[in-house]
C-alpha cells in the first residue's frame, strides 16, 4: 500500500512536469512570433508615404501663404513709407519756395525804399538849388543898390547875403556828398539782388 501511495505521487509529479512542458511549448512559438517584427505590408507603405506627402504639401501650403502675407503687409508698409517721404519732401519744396519768395520780396522792398529815398533827395537837391538861385539874385540886386548908393549899412547886409551864400553852398555840397552816398548803396541793393 505504501508503494502504491508513492508511485501514485510520483505519477501526479511527473503529470504536472508534463502539463507545464506542453504549456511551455505552447507558449514558446508565439512569444517568437511577438517578439520578431511583422514584414511591412506594401499597402501600410504607400499609406504611409501618401500620408507624409499630404502633410508636407500642407505645410508648405501653410508657409507660402505666411510669406505671402508677410510680403503683402511689407509691401503695404514701404507703400506707406513712401507716401510720407513724398508729403515731406513737398513740405520741403513749399518751405524752400516760400523762403525763396520773401526774400525776393526783401530785396524788392528794400530796392523800392532806395528808390523813394533817392527821389526825395532829388526833389530836396532840386528845391535847395532854386533856394540858391533866387539867393543869388537878390545878392545881386542888393551888391548893385549898396554900390549905387555907397551906403555901409547896405554893403554890412551885402556881406551878411553873401555869407548866408556860402552856407548854402556848403549845403548844397553836402547834399551832393549824399546823393553819391545813397547812389551807392542803391548799387550795393543791386548786387546783393543778383546773388539771390
Amino acid at each position: 500500500r505504501t508503494l502504491f501511495i508513492t508511485d501514485r505521487r510520483n505519477r501526479q509529479a511527473m503529470m504536472k512536469y508534463a502539463v507545464l512542458l506542453v504549456v511551455l511549448l505552447g507558449f514558446a512559438p508565439l512569444a517568437m512570433a511577438l517578439s520578431t517584427k511583422p514584414p511591412k505590408s506594401s499597402f501600410a507603405a504607400s499609406l504611409r508615404d501618401g500620408f507624409t506627402q499630404k502633410k508636407d504639401e500642407a505645410v508648405s501650403a501653410y508657409l507660402a501663404k505666411v510669406d505671402s502675407d508677410k510680403l503683402n503687409e511689407l509691401s503695404k508698409l514701404e507703400a506707406r513709407q513712401l507716401q510720407e517721404v513724398e508729403r515731406l519732401q513737398k513740405s520741403l519744396d513749399a518751405a524752400v519756395k516760400a523762403s525763396q519768395d520773401q526774400r525776393t520780396a526783401e530785396v524788392e522792398a528794400a530796392q523800392r525804399l532806395a528808390d523813394l529815398k533817392l527821389q526825395l533827395q532829388d526833389k530836396e537837391l532840386e528845391m535847395l538849388r532854386l533856394k540858391l538861385t533866387k539867393m543869388k539874385g537878390q545878392l545881386e540886386n542888393q551888391l548893385q543898390i549898396a554900390a549905387a548908393k555907397n551906403n555901409e549899412l547896405e554893403r554890412i547886409r551885402s556881406q551878411e547875403i553873401e555869407q548866408t551864400v556860402k552856407m548854402l553852398q556848403q549845403e548844397l555840397s553836402f547834399a551832393i556828398l549824399e546823393k553819391k552816398r545813397q547812389l551807392l548803396e542803391k548799387q550795393q541793393l543791386l548786387s546783393q539782388k543778383s546773388k539771390f
